[in-house]
């Protein structure tokens, strides 16, 4: 299979050539971009668009006087792009192969508006290239907010194994907010996931699929670039009652809103790279309320909390883990794993979200969530599913 990647590497060479060639070129002087000059369009006029000196441009074009009637197209001159550029456009050069992702994560700027200027086909950049950075778009700040909201349904009509028909359909719904803030050495990073969806077998049951909100709020004391001390706070539960149905087809309250809830404090040391952050608290406390007596009913004991006491408390050590494979704005793997051990059980929160991107507004998504806490259930939970809707995001 070596040969086959050899020629993938050649064709995303070529392709990324032709097109970042048409836009960029070296000269004695630096790097210019090259201008298509329009019907009575004057030197001052381009001198204007681009926020540079007339002289600057005469000098990159061996010009003697402000005439260019007989040009057909004119060198700007650019600088390197840097953080705090005001010019419209300057230029990167990457030295060594590279994404796009990364450039525009290192310059502060937007991949999509990169990829557009540039008329990119592939976030892949070859080695020694040049490439168009726009300066004039709004500077993306170290204080950022992200918001992401993804509507989906679903239909399935078929047999069963027994033979019998089925129909059903489901929608769900999810919607993740994140806020990340500077101030010197300090680093505040706050979040709140949302799921919430539910399935409908025809002339059955109509019940909910996915229940669950989480707040999260982490700082770090960031005297490095790759770890840093963290304190990590987070709240779990969900918005709607659980039910269990018996063979009567009688409903039985299992779960409800802060039943249970979970409340979790962790110290320890959290360590980055460039697609990981993983936190390894030294000493969590886990705090399991169940709040709504109903849930009891006949159990002297639901989620590890017995009735009458509404909090059980853990000491332990923690793991939580965040990957992401991003390749483009189009495709991205994002990874949550979390771990909380105590000398008696483990607990494990695993989570996989693949997400493809069509056009502006359409997914698709696949999703894998394993999840294991012996005080829930003796069982690992499994869930996996794949969604096609509406994504919207800043």
């Amino acid at each position: 299979m070596k040969w086959l990647f050899h020629i993938l590497n050649v064709v995303l060479f070529l392709c990324s050539f032709s097109l970042f060639s048409q836009e960029l070129t070296k000269t004695w002087h630096g790097v210019s971009l090259i201008h298509p000059i329009n019907k009575n369009q004057s030197i001052e006029d381009i001198a204007k668009i681009y926020k540079t000196d007339i002289l600057a441009i005469k000098t990159e074009n061996d010009l003697f006087d402000g005439k260019i009637g007989h040009l057909k197209e004119l060198l700007i001159p650019l600088s390197p792009a840097s953080k705090k550029n005001q010019a419209p456009y300057s230029y990167y050069l990457a030295e060594e192969a590279t994404y796009t992702h990364k450039i525009a994560k290192q310059l502060n700027r937007d991949e999509a508006e990169i990829m557009e200027l540039n008329n990119m086909l592939f976030a892949y950049i070859p080695e020694q290239t040049l490439v168009l950075i726009p300066e004039a778009l709004p500077i993306r700040t170290q204080n950022q907010t992200r918001i992401l909201a993804f509507l989906s349904a679903g239909y399935y009509a078929g047999n069963s194994w027994d033979g019998t028909n089925q129909f059903n359909y489901t929608i769900n719904g999810r919607l993740d907010l994140r806020k990340s803030y500077l101030k010197g050495p300090l680093k505040f990073l706050t979040g709140f996931n949302s799921s919430l969806g539910f399935q409908h077998d025809v002339g059955d049951y109509f019940f909910k699929s996915i229940d669950r909100f989480e707040f999260k709020s982490q700082m770090d004391y960031n005297f490095r670039d790759d770890m840093a001390p963290f304190i990590f706070m987070g709240f779990r539960s969900q918005y709607l009652n659980g039910v269990f149905r018996d063979f009567q087809g009688d409903k039985i309250l299992t779960s409800s809103l802060f039943a249970p809830a979970y409340l979790q404090t962790s110290l320890g040391w959290v360590f980055y790279g460039e697609s990981y952050m993983l936190d390894v608290g030294l000493i969590e406390l886990k705090n399991t309320y169940v709040l709504n007596n109903n849930v009891y009913g006949n159990r002297s004991e639901v989620f590890g909390v017995k009735k009458g006491k509404k909090i059980r408390r853990e000491l332990g050590l923690s793991l939580r883990g965040n990957i992401t494979y991003y390749k483009g704005e189009k495709f991205n793997i994002n990874i949550d794993l979390y771990l909380f051990a105590t000398p008696d059980q483990v607990d494990v929160d695993f989570r996989t979200n693949m997400t493809y991107r069509f056009g502006k507004l359409f997914s698709m998504r696949y999703i894998v969530e394993l999840f294991y806490d012996k005080e829930f259930a003796e069982e690992v939970q499994l869930r996996n599913e794949m969604q096609i809707g509406i994504t919207i995001s800043n």
